[in-house]
């Protein structure tokens, strides 16, 4: 594992370059998403340490209605992992390192996962790279989406769930492993619950399969990991639940916008669509199979471990087939409720479209990330091809050979991974008047016209109750709120004048300033 850790290190280092030489003054995807989750990790700290209330509520934003974070991507394990580093780091360097830790983290998990099933060391490290460095990933990484990005405990879950089920009886250790890597997941990312609950149906069906007899040794055992899991979960789940019952369900998606997120079946062919040698063609390609404004989720995968995979998984079929069972069920429901054949969308219905009846999959759109599954039994499948490759009984001439093969396979597996060093930039500059304590006494603030998320980065500056706000399941606003957002006129040269009545509207709700941004 000191190799795999090494090996990681060095690839994050390089794969990000260079962010690490401008670790507080630069961010992956700010343009995107990076804002956002630079203020949940603010507002954590904030709402815990300093103000003593929920994070998953606020009036900072919405103001003066407040609204709802419950649905917010908020990334809540790395937020709270935050928490003593901003105090001693500062927010946008904590921020970064966490980033970069969990590139780290992931080729570590996966290794693990790939080492336990196939027994080999350097299919373990190829399969770690594999995946934590895959296009998908790194996708995630340039857009600033860290919750999708935080997958390292996906991997360490399927580890833990995999030697509950091949136990003798009731392995206490590998259970609260598995509730333990559950629960961590799902404060990542709560639609990481959905992946890993169907890979867990699945998995557990399979024991069923394989042992009818020895349910007793692995149904119950895995019941109680998810039930503890879950007993953590709780003061989490039931909110959601109760909103997700209420009267407006905000959060749910139509299938239109379900479509729109899914994976046409030419992306899977595409090459790395940011390698710095043919990226700019794949990622044109990408874009022709994409509804124009939507920024689809990346599914290219690498051919190096495609080919590894097609060969461990025929040449240990017995010991693979579970995995390409898996990662093609989950391929298929990454391709949304209806195909989309090479840019043309059909009426053909696909089985995520079941899926899809269920409300608490209905608030998700995007359903190409499920392709994350699939990665991981491709990475795994992959270790069996390189343990194929080396495999016992070779010697001399032979031996050298199959190993050279692995390590060139290694090396090209880099290459083709290999993103173009462009994805750290520079943070948005912030008016003078939010950092110098112009605002320290001020009330709210008007802003106009929205802000969207560079408006919530400014308020981990200002620290001031704001009107707007960027939510990934955005809350409608209520009638007071969009009558203040939309009134006065931002070009109104009396807005605070005492004489109006607005000016009355805005005392009483202690709304002081008013800022005009450029359009």
């Amino acid at each position: 594992m000191l190799m795999v850790l090494g090996c990681a290190a060095i690839l994050t280092l390089w794969f990000t370059w260079p962010l690490a030489a401008l670790i507080g003054s630069h961010v992956p995807g700010r343009s995107v998403d990076a804002e956002q989750f630079l203020w949940a990790f603010w507002w954590f700290r904030e709402a815990l340490t300093a103000r003593h209330v929920s994070p998953f509520s606020t009036t900072m934003l919405y103001y003066p209605d407040g609204v709802s974070l419950r649905y917010f991507t908020t990334n809540s394990f790395h937020a709270l992992l935050s928490i003593p580093f901003q105090a001693l780091l500062g927010l946008v360097p904590t921020f970064n390192l966490i980033g970069l830790a969990i590139f780290v983290t992931t080729c570590l998990g996966m290794a693990w996962l790939a080492w336990d099933v196939t027994g080999s060391r350097a299919g373990a490290l190829l399969a770690g790279i594999a995946f934590a460095f895959g296009p998908t990933q790194i996708f995630h990484w340039r857009v600033g989406q860290y919750n999708m990005l935080s997958v390292e405990f996906l991997p360490l879950y399927i580890l833990a769930l995999r030697r509950l089920l091949r136990s003798p009886g009731w392995n206490w250790r590998a259970i609260l492993a598995a509730a333990v890597t559950l629960a961590c997941a799902a404060l990542c990312e709560w639609q990481f619950v959905i992946y890993l609950g169907l890979y867990s149906l699945l998995a557990v069906g399979a024991a069923l399969w394989a042992e009818p007899r020895a349910w007793r040794r692995t149904l119950p055992p895995a019941i109680v990991a998810g039930a503890l899991a879950l007993a953590v979960l709780l003061p989490y789940v039931v909110p959601m639940l109760r909103e997700l019952g209420g009267d407006n369900p905000y959060m749910l998606r139509k299938e239109i916008d379900t479509i729109y997120h899914s994976a046409d079946v030419a992306e899977f062919f595409l090459p790395n669509p940011v390698s710095p040698l043919w990226g700019a063609w794949a990622q044109r390609a990408t874009d022709a199979l994409s509804a124009p404004g939507i920024i689809a989720t990346v599914v290219s995968t690498s051919y190096v471990m495609l080919a590894l995979a097609l060969l461990g998984a025929l040449t240990h079929w017995r010991a693979a087939r579970f995995w390409v069972l898996v990662g093609a069920i989950f391929w298929a429901l990454s391709l949304g409720p209806r195909l989309k054949w090479f840019g043309t969308s059909t009426d053909i219905p696909l089985p995520y479209l079941a899926l899809f009846q269920l409300k608490i999959v209905q608030i998700t759109r995007f359903p190409a990330r499920y392709f994350m599954i699939t990665e991981i039994c491709l990475a795994v499948l992959a270790a069996f091809g390189v343990a194929t490759l080396l495999r016992a009984g070779a010697s001399g001439q032979l031996a050298r050979w199959r190993v050279a093969l692995v390590a060139l396979a290694g090396v090209l597996l880099v290459f083709e991974l290999w993103p173009a060093p462009r994805f750290a930039e520079p943070l948005a500059p912030v008016p003078s008047f939010y950092a110098d304590g112009t605002l320290a006494q001020a009330g709210a603030i008007l802003e106009q016209p929205n802000p969207s998320n560079r408006g919530m980065y400014f308020q981990t500056f200002h620290q001031r109750p704001v009107l707007w706000g960027e939510l990934s399941r955005d809350n409608p606003a209520g009638p007071l709120l969009s009558e203040l957002r939309d009134s006065p006129p931002p070009t109104q040269p009396d807005l605070l004048d005492p004489t109006r009545n607005w000016q009355c509207t805005l005392a009483q709700l202690h709304i002081t300033h008013a800022v005009r941004y450029p359009s």
